[in-house]
């Protein structure tokens, strides 16, 4: 019994809550404190069908698809600001904040982004940008080919061997030997000009 009672008292507030939330809107309603928000998309600049298209206020809480000629209405509005987004595959429209007044339903748009930017009304919605949801693959030219580095590396290799003897060949044997002098201590580098391979430094012992 005493389980049951708790149950008709829950469902008692649950009955009540929903009437008074009626009863808010019926006033709501009657008073004028709703506006209506409608506009048009240019379906002329897009590449899609209208009904591919959805229309989203408040992040989805109210949706609305737009007709063949691009209108779109979205009815008993309650006043305050709003979001307004237009889901379009392949496009993207700017967020629009929406300020609903109480005062004759008189509906103030601007860019989410940019409030001091007013959109004149009825409101004409052209996608900002259009979207590429899959990278475009870039085209392998001589510039791509030769900034790789096994590429860069190769012709290092191909330079130090051949270019470096050939630049010496046409130096003073003495001004060679200087230059391998003063080289000895950058790991090998004056034997490479000379064409010998590097001797490893002696490690005394201990």
């Amino acid at each position: 019994m005493e389980l049951l009672g708790r149950n008709r008292c829950l469902l008692l507030i649950v009955g009540c809550f929903c009437f008074s939330s009626l009863c808010v809107s019926a006033a709501a309603s009657q008073s004028g404190e709703t506006s209506i928000i409608d506009g048009r998309i240019r379906l002329d600049v897009l590449k899609t069908k209208p009904a591919s298209i959805k229309i989203l206020l408040d992040g989805g809480r109210y949706v609305a698809f737009p007709r063949i000629d691009g209108y779109f209405a979205f009815y008993d509005i309650p006043s305050g600001s709003h979001i307004l987004e237009v889901v379009a595959l392949g496009y993207y429209f700017a967020p629009l904040k929406i300020d609903a007044s109480s005062k004759r339903g008189e509906v103030r748009a601007s860019i989410a982004e940019n409030h001091r930017r007013v959109l004149p009304q009825p409101l004409v919605l052209t996608p900002v940008m259009p979207v590429f949801y899959y990278e475009i693959r870039q085209p392998v030219t001589v510039w791509t080919f030769a900034k790789n580095p096994m590429v860069l590396m190769m012709a290092f290799s191909l330079f130090a061997i051949y270019g470096l003897p050939a630049m010496t060949a046409g130096m003073d044997p003495e001004e060679i030997k200087a230059v391998q002098e003063q080289m000895k201590t950058s790991g090998g580098l004056g034997a490479l000009l000379s064409g010998q391979s590097p001797t490893p430094k002696a490690v005394k012992a201990e």
